[in-house]
């Protein structure tokens, strides 16, 4: 097949195929759950059910391309599961202590453990579950972190599998 013929075939398929991209995306597929990890080794898998017991907040926010009002619940809420150190408990050596975010791709972010807690900031992080009152994508979900006050989206994880709570240990004195 001559390189002419390719090209129009290729654009024969795309535009055959742009009215179904156009369509709504599909909800996730597979199990709707997260892997949580505690600063002393304790495990949770958190689905839908146990993100329905918790409190619900919504956020307006908007990045580059990415924008929407999402659902979800607030990181410090989903890291008290797991029993983060929060109020006056995080200080000392636990402020050096980090979260990493995990994505089903092997994207991984990190957040100062300080990042998600209301005494040390406004900042809300959002573990999203809804966007413009439907479930996530299949691209995105079924849970999307978004961090609406940050000017790029870069830490707003898709498909995230997995958080992790990292206490460093104290530095060793000589």
């Amino acid at each position: 097949m001559t390189t002419h013929r390719l090209v129009a075939l290729g654009l024969a398929v795309g535009l055959a195929t742009a009215p179904l991209r156009a369509q709504a995306p599909a909800p996730a597929a597979g199990p709707a759950t997260i892997e949580l990890r505690g600063p002393a080794g304790q495990q949770r898998i958190l689905g839908l059910d146990d993100l329905a017991k918790l409190a619900h907040r919504e956020v307006a926010a908007s990045a580059h391309d990415v924008k929407g009002q999402f659902s979800g619940v607030a990181l410090a809420d989903v890291l008290a599961l797991v029993g983060a150190p929060a109020g006056d408990a995080l200080r000392g050596p636990a402020l050096a202590s980090y979260v990493l975010v995990e994505a089903a791709d092997g994207y991984r972010v990190t957040f100062a453990l300080a990042e998600t807690n209301a005494g040390f900031t406004d900042k809300l992080i959002l573990l999203a579950d809804r966007k413009d009152g439907a479930p996530l994508n299949a691209h995105d979900g079924p849970f999307q972190l978004i961090v609406p006050d940050e000017k790029r989206p870069a830490r707003w994880v898709r498909q995230v599998t997995r958080i992790s709570v990292v206490l460093l240990p104290p530095p060793s004195r000589p």
